[in-house]
């Protein structure tokens, strides 16, 4: 965590000077209770008193707090001076903002950012009656500063990240090994925790519903929490899984489709969507700029709001395949009526690399198109 910190505090100081901001406070207490998000980028364990962690625009980095936390923080080898108090913050704060007298004094409050809103009233109105005017005055939100600096990983946090995505990534194939036909949600979502379990991780976000599965049309949309839906031949099922590793989070989905007895591949419809999933990632990856989204476009082709995700669409889908079984090996057969998404692959990939377009009314890729990759099988063999 040393050697994160020390880079996040000189990715600090390059925003305050992009941004024209003097001065960089965070200001805390009693953190285990009342947590900072900041405090995750800047220090990485809790405070108890009051402290208050500043940056400046010239390059300095200044910790004061409590006597009984000063000697955790000079460990980090991160901040110019740590200054330890014993009675009251006051006196140091004061004369660390006097010295400096910055224009401008950024702090962590925000209306739209909760990762940059980790400041309480209470404690916002302290600091202005410690500092007094005029710099109770100065005030400004460290949103962009704090926002930016979370979106700007080191190349110590891209380690950790990557080490955490391969482990995620591991449990899913683990988790896919399994027989998953005949099993409930629930049960999956309970074989995921004895295998997170055997590989010492955490889940990242509450157990009661990570993973998320869902199976078929019926599941829960969103956020829900594992049901007994048992898992049949013909249906699509979705898994949103995060796990946490050495104060990392990953959060991956994944989407595979249960083939019925003598089926060679996915129905028609499922690999069109699954095509058009692709195609709008591909543009994505690419840099490219877009007016709205695939996820959007297959919603308005379906006739239906394509909300915050594609799993509502590909469900629609799957629902009907289940409600028009085909011959093994083919999909089933086109009904206009009842989806427009009835275009050849081919033709979707020409439309998109000729013309620059993903099948639909909008315009998503700007610029000279570029060739796209194939996309990975809709399929699991094995156990599925």
């Amino acid at each position: 965590m040393k050697r994160i910190v020390q880079q996040k505090l000189d990715q600090a100081i390059q925003l305050l000077n992009e941004q024209s901001v003097d001065c960089w406070i965070t200001f805390v207490r009693e953190t285990s209770q009342t947590h900072d998000p900041a405090l995750d980028l800047i220090l990485g364990f809790g405070l108890t008193w009051e402290s208050a962690l500043i940056v400046t625009r010239s390059g300095e980095t200044i910790a004061i707090v409590g006597r009984y936390d000063a000697d955790n923080v000079r460990k980090l080898e991160a901040y110019d001076q740590v200054l330890g108090y014993d009675q009251s913050i006051r006196e140091l704060l004061v004369g660390e903002i006097a010295r400096r007298d910055p224009q401008t004094i950024a702090l962590n409050y925000s209306l739209s950012d909760s990762g940059s809103d980790g400041l309480t009233h209470g404690m916002f109105l302290k600091l202005g009656k410690l500092l007094g005017d005029p710099y109770a005055s100065r005030f400004v939100s460290a949103e962009g500063v704090v926002r930016r600096l979370r979106e700007r990983k080191s190349s110590a946090e891209v380690e950790r990240i990557r080490a955490t995505i391969r482990l995620t990534e591991a449990v899913y194939a683990e988790l896919f090994r399994l027989p998953l036909r005949g099993m409930t949600e629930r049960q999956v979502w309970e074989r995921a925790g004895e295998i997170v379990a055997r590989h010492d991780a955490a889940f990242g976000w509450e157990r009661v519903n990570c993973p998320i599965v869902n199976a078929g049309p019926d599941s829960s949309i969103g956020h829900g929490i594992p049901s007994d839906i048992t898992i049949e031949p013909g249906m699509i099922v979705h898994f949103d899984m995060g796990l946490r590793f050495d104060d990392y989070t990953s959060d991956l989905q994944r989407v595979l489709y249960v083939r019925r007895d003598g089926e060679t591949e996915p129905p028609l419809e499922a690999m069109r969507a699954w095509q058009a999933c692709w195609m709008a990632l591909e543009a994505g990856r690419a840099r490219r700029h877009r007016d709205a989204s695939e996820a959007d476009d297959i919603g308005h082709r379906d006739g239906r709001d394509g909300l915050r995700g594609l799993r509502g669409a590909i469900g629609l889908l799957e629902e009907r395949c289940r409600q028009q079984p085909s011959p093994a090996g083919r999909g089933p057969g086109r009904n206009r009526r009842k989806t427009r998404l009835n275009e050849p692959q081919q033709q979707l990939q020409n439309r998109a690399q000729n013309r620059g377009r993903t099948p639909g009314r909008r315009r998503l890729l700007q610029g000279r198109p570029r060739p796209l990759e194939t996309p990975p099988p809709l399929l699991f063999d094995g156990a599925l």
